[in-house]
């Protein structure tokens, strides 16, 4: 019966079937608490060995640049400094989505006795200085005296400065196990985030066997989660109370070998939402107690197991959709049942359980009391009796752009004034000072409403920069080679499409610019399409026979037979040692090198010892070479290593014909064979291959690279496979140009390449 559950109830042992328990759910609840309403505060200390990632920022198009944030005046942009670039980006505040800080091995906690909970979710941590009238004043941690309007005051409660803390989080992915699909899961703005089904995420915290949870959880699209409280492994999460997704109610509920129950939360409306419970769990009695963020009563279950256990651990589990954990606060619970409270009214809950109902009108620091009136009376009201204190709340929240979200756990929203002394500062809704933040007490910042805005470039040229990808390590940055600047030669200055302002590239960073796409690999061969192709390059290759064949073949051809049509595409190709590929036109060979026209480079002459080889028809049909015929090939006999081959000849048809090139002009090539001279005519030959000795013996070095030549080094990729390398100079329009050791002048347009390679 895989639909059924087992349990017993009363002492009657019982099969219930999950349509079942989904039907018990709506049964009345008699009895009805309200939350004690305090949270906690702790820290947690990362692993030593862990190396400490750089701060990360992410923009609206998908781009991301490790670095960090720099001074800035203006309220309408963040600089950020790369180290890959020698200036920094000025990136427009609608574009960023959100900067990630490393975190540190350790993190100290606030300092202060209270949690300040302000409207829009903004949280702080600190004293009560003063509060008279409409306005509080408050020591906030690591921030310092802020003056608030108590109309954006939500909640204050006594925190006893995370003595009774467990946990407080979730402050990324570390200290986590996943399981399922473990790449599901990712960090963003110190949020826990999974899209994909399957994805599970398992903590032990050590949990008291009395412990109150607080938690946060939102979505995009429909949700089916869950959330079980009290595990220790995958298995126990079965016996565990656990919060789920019932079609499209929220549920609470709990099965083991002896009982089973549940109750519903909250109907779920479809697209996205939010979730904030606060849950009391004893684990010795097997008892719930779920209550809304205000306070309000949800659920109260008790269910029991024969073998009655604390475990330590937490786990979420996505079914389907996708889930965010934002909040997760676990402390200890004295274990006492809240009391009936009338949650829309301010009050104030003392640490013996009772509660005062009332406007909150001063706070009296000299006798460290609060002042509360109620009706027509006035009652004074001991600090250390105080645990929480409940605002009247307004619905409406004013709009901020962003978000602060510190180390220990603080958060504070408003409108970016500036960036400066290494503090971001805020403008934020209902605090009369502008709010200062340490940027190394930072985990993230969150643009609260971000868009896709396209920036028109300062400098526009002629014709526009083609727009590429800029990839390297810890970026990635779509945008342009803007021209560089007089002052600046030899330096590459690229243009983020989402910033402001262009920045040169270190001339040492290793990076690429991608223009296209290559395209998607070839699917590999059937077993059919295999064998078909070794019986051809088999049948090829006894067709072939062997050197002396070869030779013969090449040298009788008819010098006035009508050679074959060469394609219009097919143009001649240099390759160097140094890795390159020349498109050119080759006009001669002599004793001394090769001469040849190429547009990408002023050249006109290469020596011998510089080249690999010319393709004379780049589009010759390819021959697969044996591995016994190739070492023949590249013998060197005994009676010729006085006067060794140095080349080898490869004809239209495939044949090879091994020896010493002489000269070549636009008809015919000299050859010299075993000291006798003989001619081919150059329709008749493919290819031509430099036989080095270093590359045959394996004792090759790289070329020097010249001292001389100061700048960037580049590599240009065409579609056509072919290769350019050079230093690179100045951008003028869509031109790049500069200097090789090899080839002197050289220049590439931009609008006809696939990728440029940058650095050493």
């Amino acid at each position: 019966m895989p639909d059924q559950q087992q349990a017993t109830l009363t002492g009657c042992a019982i099969v219930m079937s999950k349509p079942f328990l989904r039907a018990i759910h709506s049964l009345p609840w008699l009895v009805c608490f309200a939350a004690l309403g305090w949270s906690a505060m702790t820290v947690r200390a990362a692993d030593p060995s862990d190396d400490a990632p750089e701060a990360m920022i992410h923009l609206t198009n998908g781009d991301h640049v490790t670095g960090r944030l720099v001074d800035s005046a203006g309220s309408d942009c963040l600089t950020w400094q790369s180290p890959a670039f020698s200036a920094p980006f000025e990136f427009l505040m609608p574009t960023v989505n959100s900067i990630q800080f490393p975190v540190p091995a350790k993190l100290t906690p606030p300092q202060g006795n209270y949690c300040f909970e302000l409207a829009g979710g903004d949280v702080l941590f600190g004293s009560l200085v003063a509060l008279q009238g409409n306005e509080a004043e408050l020591d906030v941690s690591g921030i310092g005296r802020l003056h608030v309007d108590r109309a954006v005051l939500r909640r204050m409660y006594r925190w006893h400065g995370a003595t009774e803390l467990v946990f407080f989080g979730p402050s990324g992915l570390k200290g986590w196990q996943l399981s399922g699909n473990t790449k599901a899961w990712r960090e963003e703005t110190g949020h826990l985030i999974a899209d994909q089904s399957g994805a599970v995420l398992r903590r032990d915290f050590g949990l008291p066997p009395l412990a109150r949870f607080e938690f946060e959880l939102s979505w995009k699209n429909k949700p089916d989660f869950e959330l079980a409280l009290g595990v220790g492994d995958a298995k126990s999460a079965l016996r565990a109370f656990r919060f789920e997704v019932w079609e499209n109610e929220l549920v609470v509920q709990r099965e083991t070998e002896r009982e089973a129950d549940l109750a519903s939360l909250q109907t779920l409306k479809p697209g996205p939402g939010r979730i904030h419970l606060q849950a009391f769990l004893d684990q010795p009695k097997g008892h719930l107690l779920v209550f809304s963020s205000s306070g309000q009563p949800l659920a109260d279950l008790t269910v029991t197991t024969g073998k009655a256990q604390s475990l330590g651990g937490l786990q979420l589990a996505n079914k389907s959709g996708d889930i965010r954990l934002e909040r997760l606060s676990i402390g200890r619970w004295n274990g006492e049942l809240p009391q009936a409270i009338d949650a829309d009214k301010s009050r104030i809950h003392a640490t013996d359980g009772s509660i005062t109902y009332g406007q909150l009108r001063s706070y009296d620091a000299a006798q460290r009391e609060f002042v509360v009136e109620s009706g027509t009376a006035e009652r004074r009201i001991a600090e250390d009796r105080v645990q929480d204190v409940f605002f009247s709340q307004e619905n409406e929240v004013t709009r901020r752009s962003l978000r602060v979200l510190h180390l220990s756990g603080q958060r504070i929203s408003g409108d970016l004034v500036k960036v400066e002394q290494n503090k971001v500062w805020l403008k934020c809704p209902g605090i009369r000072e502008a709010v200062a933040s340490p940027v190394e007490a930072l985990h993230s910042l969150t643009g609260l409403d971000p868009k896709d805005v396209a920036l028109a470039s300062d400098t526009p040229t002629e014709p526009t920069p083609r727009a590429g990808r800029l990839e390297a390590p810890g970026l990635v940055l779509r945008g342009s080679l803007v021209e560089t600047r007089k002052s600046d030669p030899g330096r590459l200055f690229w243009k983020p499409a989402l910033s402001r302002l262009p920045s040169p590239l270190q001339s040492d960073v290793s990076a690429r610019i991608v223009y296209r796409d290559p395209p998607p690999p070839p699917k590999p061969l059937t077993p059919q399409q295999q064998a078909q192709l070794q019986a051809q390059q088999r049948a090829r290759a006894a067709n072939a026979g062997g050197l002396v064949g070869q030779m013969q073949n090449l040298l009788a051809a008819n010098p006035s037979a009508t050679p074959k049509p060469r394609s219009k595409q097919s143009k001649p190709v240099l390759h160097l040692r140094s890795g390159d590929t020349i498109p050119c036109d080759v006009s001669a060979i002599d004793e001394k090198g090769v001469t040849f026209a190429a547009p990408n480079t002023e050249a006109t002459f290469i020596r011998h010892d510089q080249l690999k080889a010319i393709e004379l028809m780049a589009d010759a049909t390819p021959v697969q070479i044996a591995k016994p015929k190739k070492e023949r090939l590249l013998m060197l006999p005994r009676m010729q290593r006085d006067n060794p081959p140095t080349q080898l000849i490869r004809s239209v048809d495939g044949d090879y014909l091994r020896g010493r090139l002489i000269s070549m002009d636009d008809q015919q090539l000299q050859i010299e064979i075993r000291l006798e001279t003989k001619t081919l005519q150059r329709e008749r030959v493919a290819r031509i291959i430099w036989l080095h000795p270093d590359e045959i013996d394996g004792t090759a070095k790289p070329a020097a690279t010249s001292a001389q030549l100061v700048g960037t080094r580049v590599q240009a990729l065409p579609s056509d496979g072919n290769r350019l390398t050079f230093i690179a100079e100045e951008v003028v329009g869509s031109t790049l140009s500069g200097h090789s050791e090899l080839l002197g002048v050289c220049r590439v347009d931009l609008q006809q390449i696939d990728q440029l390679l940058i650095g050493p």
